[in-house]
């Protein structure tokens, strides 16, 4: 087997409300978000696996996401756990632009960083629709493997375990790749 250099590795973060934080306004029954938004929880495990490599093989991992000035404190949280730096794309509403919007906005910011690994959420803890992933690594033209609870790098790319319905999948692929994390893929520090 090769050895692997450094590696640069982009991890697609998205700020949400604190689901445990969640209330109803019992009077006009609309849903009042907690105060203090969070780093959804599968973006989280995206961020740890991706310490992780960067532990073992060196490089730096680049925080990114988009949304309003607010979401600047999801890029300071993902410093703060290790990342070497962050990318805020701000926009204002993020509710303006559809998955595939955000996913082109995305993959814009992604395209300059030559990035060897994407990691991003298998979905998110707000909405659930888990395409933008899948559709940056369309736009980037780069292979994508969802469902991400193990990976291993090496010279020649990267092995992937993936949870499914009736049990694991073992998958590999060239770099550079985009994985979606699933939960249980590292528990984030």
């Amino acid at each position: 087997m090769a050895e692997r250099g450094p590696l640069t590795i982009a991890v697609l973060i998205k700020q949400v409300p604190d689901m445990n934080a969640v209330k109803i306004d019992r009077t006009t029954g609309t849903i009042a978000p907690g105060a203090q938004p969070r780093i959804s929880s599968y973006d989280e495990y995206a961020i740890e696996a991706a310490l992780r490599l960067k532990e073992t093989f060196g490089g730096e991992v680049i925080a990114v996401t988009v949304g309003p000035a607010s979401a600047r404190d999801a890029v300071s949280r993902a410093l703060a756990m290790g990342a070497d730096r962050g990318v805020h794309l701000e926009l204002a509403d993020v509710n303006a632009t559809d998955t595939l919007g955000m996913a082109r906005v995305l993959a814009g910011a992604l395209q300059p960083l030559a990035c060897d690994l994407v990691l991003a959420g298998q979905t998110s803890d707000d909405l659930e629709a888990g395409q933008v992933g899948a559709q940056v690594a369309e736009l980037l033209g780069l292979p994508v493997i969802s469902n991400v609870v193990e990976v291993a790098v090496d010279g020649s790319g990267v092995t992937a375990r993936r949870d499914m319905e009736d049990g694991y999948q073992t998958v590999r692929s060239t770099l550079p790749v985009v994985l979606l994390s699933s939960t249980g893929l590292d528990e984030p520090r």
